[in-house]
């Protein structure tokens, strides 16, 4: 049993949108068994934090059974100069999260990304003019 909360400094403003600062403060914390698991802690530029629970086979059974699959929580962080997407998986030995980095675009300079909180980039080029 998981509970996994994100938390941000950012704020919806009444008009829908998010109302950023230069950074704000991302945290991804997984409560488990009574504990808590800080995933992620980090004050972000201009970006923001999604994440996605995955069950992985990765013995590519097609039939696996439970033992066989295992949870992925893939972190994917976005700023104004970068793209990273990040694994954490349980590790029963150790009793924590590993962490992985599963992509991230080599000598990327400049970020684009658009959802229901920023403005479309059409609009976002022309208001920067990019």
């Amino acid at each position: 049993q998981e509970k996994i909360e994100l938390y941000t400094s950012a704020f919806v403003a009444a008009d829908g949108f998010m109302r950023w600062n230069d950074g704000d403060t991302w945290t991804l914390v997984v409560h488990r068994e009574e504990q808590q698991y800080p995933l992620l802690n980090e004050r972000i530029q201009n970006g923001e934090v999604d994440f996605w629970v995955i069950k992985l086979n990765s013995k590519e059974l097609d039939n696996p059974a439970p033992e066989d699959v295992t949870t992925g929580i893939y972190v994917a962080v976005t700023s104004e100069r970068e793209l990273r997407i990040l694994c954490f998986t349980w590790d029963e030995e150790s009793r924590f999260y590993t962490e992985e980095i599963a992509f991230t675009p080599p000598h990327s300079w400049a970020v684009r990304h658009a959802n229901k909180y920023v403005l479309p980039l059409t609009v976002y080029a022309e208001e920067r003019q990019v």
